[in-house]
């Protein structure tokens, strides 16, 4: 269970490294110390050569730029240190007991139950015309919509992270010997839990999963959830109407600000107000380059908000083409890992807008230390 630290951000989004600042910069000064006293090699992969190469851009980006705002450009800088950091050196540590890693994904199973415990809780309370706010950040906002948040500040983030938790279960249940049992459990509790959400981002990501599962033999996941998705729908048809049946309808005709200001609005700021396209704004630079242009109150344009949540149109802003470039390149590099990773990346990125998020790179972290458990037993067993 000593591994569970790296869990404890992917699940709780911990409030001292929910924003940048004296945390990074403690994180940073002991990576770096780790990393030239136990004078660790580098992996030989890859995804290692773009990530100096994505970082090294982000450096030197700065010289192309008139303007820059400093202090976002270390903070921004500070955090991508520590999350890449992580990235090349964590897995070898944790991948040097397979039990212990399997413990924490255990552990990480029975946070999931208790989510699932809360969430339904929460659920049938907001049946009853009862509001329950059970949230650990974000206290100070106004809870508002009429689905279950959990912990977290909002449905969509609840939604996103079992989704994410899924793709880690289904993993560790392949290369776990033992527990399939237990982990095809929690699979299906995840799956409940985020149809509970109501959310498009949860559904997409649930959707995606049973599409990708049933590329496997684990097929009883598709069967079972499509029986519990009939039932729920059943159940709740006029809800389903109000909430997905709508909502794909307003998409469709622009009229969804969150949907296609992800798909839309987080790529036509930068298109349209940014100098020069191909750099970007400069490496941390999102707030200030959108408080300069001030978009609040934009009317006729829906879809044109001043914040971007895109991870990959985000990118775009701060680094321009290049560094969108570098990012997918970087992105399909994990393929080798696993042929889900890239997956999981490219849908937290079109429903988040934080790339620098410990959330989505502790999951790499964790893919591919069970990567390297594999490649170790197949060793073993060959």
């Amino acid at each position: 269970m000593k591994y569970i630290f790296v869990l404890s951000f992917f699940l709780f989004q911990l409030p001292i490294y929910s924003t940048v600042g004296l945390a990074d910069f403690v994180f940073c000064l002991f990576n770096i110390s780790y990393f030239l006293s136990k004078r660790i090699e580098l992996p030989k992969t890859k995804y290692k050569n773009l990530i100096i190469l994505f970082f090294l851009w982000l450096v030197i980006e700065p010289f192309f730029i008139n303007e820059i705002d400093f202090t976002f450009f270390i903070k921004r800088l500070l955090r991508l240190v520590n999350l890449f950091f992580g990235v090349l050196i964590i897995p070898r540590v944790l991948s040097r007991n397979k039990k212990d890693m399997l413990e924490a994904i255990k552990f990480l199973c029975i946070i999931c139950g208790l989510l699932f415990v809360l969430t339904t809780i929460e659920f049938i309370m907001l049946k009853l015309n009862l509001n329950i706010d059970i949230r650990l950040l974000n206290r100070d906002v106004l809870k508002t919509a009429e689905k279950p948040y959990s912990i977290y500040s909002e449905p969509s983030i609840l939604a996103i992270i079992l989704v994410i938790s899924n793709y880690i279960i289904f993993y560790a249940k392949n290369v776990s010997n033992k527990s399939k049992n237990y982990f095809d459990f929690f699979i299906i509790l995840n799956i409940i839990t985020v149809l509970l959400t109501f959310t498009l981002s949860g559904f997409i990501g649930i959707l995606s999963f049973l599409i990708l599962t049933l590329q496997t033999r684990e097929k009883i996941y598709v069967v079972l959830s499509i029986a519990l998705l009939s039932l729920f729908i059943d159940a709740n048809n006029s809800m389903i109407n109000e909430n997905i049946i709508q909502r794909f309808d307003k998409i469709i005709n622009k009229e969804d600000n969150s949907a296609n200001q992800r798909l839309i609005g987080s790529w036509t700021v930068p298109f349209l107000f940014m100098d020069n396209i191909v750099v970007g704004a400069g490496t941390g630079q999102e707030i200030p380059f959108l408080d300069k242009l001030n978009l609040n109150g934009v009317n006729d344009f829906s879809q044109l908000t001043p914040k971007i949540n895109n991870s990959l149109a985000l990118i775009f802003l701060e680094n321009g083409i290049v560094g969108v470039f570098i990012f997918v390149l970087l992105i399909l590099s994990f393929y080798k890992i696993h042929k889900l990773l890239p997956v999981i990346i490219l849908y937290y990125a079109f429903v988040h807008g934080s790339y620098f998020s410990a959330l989505i790179w502790c999951a790499v972290v964790i893919f591919i230390t069970l990567s390297l458990i594999q490649k170790s037993d197949l060793k073993v067993q060959n």
